[in-house]
């Protein structure tokens, strides 16, 4: 076996300058990380608020599928 190449992947300074060139809409590292912190928690919410509105959209779906069901019998008792 031959060996070609040996590469050593650098990885950058975390620090203000390189949070700045991530973002023009950040000026520090800490605003970065306040900024992705932010982000995670909207998407966090998002999530949470559409598993929530799926659960009661099905919860629903039963109700009203129940209840017509109920109304069908009941009125065709009425009709007999």
């Amino acid at each position: 076996m031959k060996v070609s190449a040996i590469r050593i992947r650098e990885l950058p300074e975390l620090d203000d300058d390189w949070a700045q060139s991530l973002s023009e809409e950040v000026e520090s590292l800490e605003q970065l990380r306040a900024k992705i912190r932010s982000d995670m928690e909207q998407q966090a919410t998002t999530e949470a608020d559409n598993k929530m509105r799926g659960a009661l959209l099905r919860h629903l779906s039963t109700l009203t599928s129940s209840n017509c069901l109920n109304v069908c019998r009941t009125s065709d008792r009425a009709s007999s």
